[in-house]
């Protein structure tokens, strides 16, 4: 999905709406392309619900742009699409979540995490649950890298300097197979304030 002008000037007038003051043009905050991310190691704590951060989740490149459960002072981070992916490796792989392969494909993806839904929430409330299924795209699509995230029908807006919680919740009862590891990828990508 391409974005349009229309569509940014909506999203800056979506940050605005959520107390940014914009009396003029050059008060509106500097937009930036913003990407969330977390790869995260669930063999351990594959069922039931999972968090994805946590106060333990550090800043690290290629593993996580989350430092802690909170943004930095000042930045905004709208969530305007989500891509999330599953990786798998043998029992014994020291190689860690930097260095597996991801697919968001359907077919490349258990079925007990294909029946999770993703919840994130901030400051209690509950901004989206979406089943991990929509999230996923059909082997037979022939998508280029960056056009197979989920767009949401509606922006949510992320705040600076307030636990946000990222989580996998499993279907009642079910788990992911013992044996190999799990891994899971998840992006968050919308304009943020920088």
């Amino acid at each position: 999905m391409q974005k349009s002008a229309l569509f940014s000037a909506a999203q800056i007038v979506l940050l605005a709406a959520m107390g940014v003051s914009a009396p003029g043009i050059q008060d509106i905050p500097r937009v930036a392309d913003g990407d969330l991310y977390i790869r995260k190691d669930i063999t351990s704590s594959n069922s039931g619900i999972v968090n994805l951060i946590d106060s333990n989740t550090s800043q690290v490149v290629g593993v996580s742009s989350f430092d802690k459960k909170q943004l930095p002072a000042g930045q905004l981070q709208v969530i305007e699409s989500i891509r999330f992916a599953y990786g798998t490796a043998a029992s014994n792989d020291t190689d860690g979540v930097v260095k597996q392969t991801y697919s968001n494909k359907m077919s490349s993806c258990p079925d007990v995490l294909i029946g999770a839904h993703l919840i994130i929430n901030q400051s209690g409330k509950k901004l989206i649950e979406i089943p991990v299924q929509r999230l996923l795209v059909n082997d037979a699509g022939n998508q280029n890298i960056g056009d197979d995230a989920y767009y949401l029908q509606a922006l949510r807006l992320l705040q600076p300097q307030t636990d946000i919680e990222i989580q996998l919740k499993f279907p009642d009862g079910l788990a992911l197979a013992s044996g190999p590891k799990h891994f899971v990828e998840l992006f968050i990508s919308g304009p943020r304030t920088a």
